[in-house]
């Protein structure tokens, strides 16, 4: 296993560009990513009341927004 650690300062730089990336991103969005911390995709699209094929499209959607800012080491 190849385990990439970052050093502390970095991590505290990829915690505050991400926080950046999410803040710019649609409210709704924003609510998926912090439920999705601690829901599975499909009881996300449960209590969002949005077919999980659109959750998808989303994620596709805010992949491309982070990489489009720099962040696509971080998306993976």
């Amino acid at each position: 296993l190849q385990i990439d650690r970052k050093p502390v300062n970095e991590l505290k730089d990829l915690a505050s560009d991400l926080a950046i990336a999410i803040s710019r991103l649609p409210e709704q969005w924003q609510q998926m990513l912090e439920l999705r911390k601690t829901h599975s995709l499909p009881r996300v699209a449960e209590l969002m009341g949005v077919p999980r094929s659109t959750l998808r499209c989303w994620i596709r959607q805010i992949a491309d927004q982070f990489e489009a800012e720099g962040l696509r080491e971080y998306i993976a």
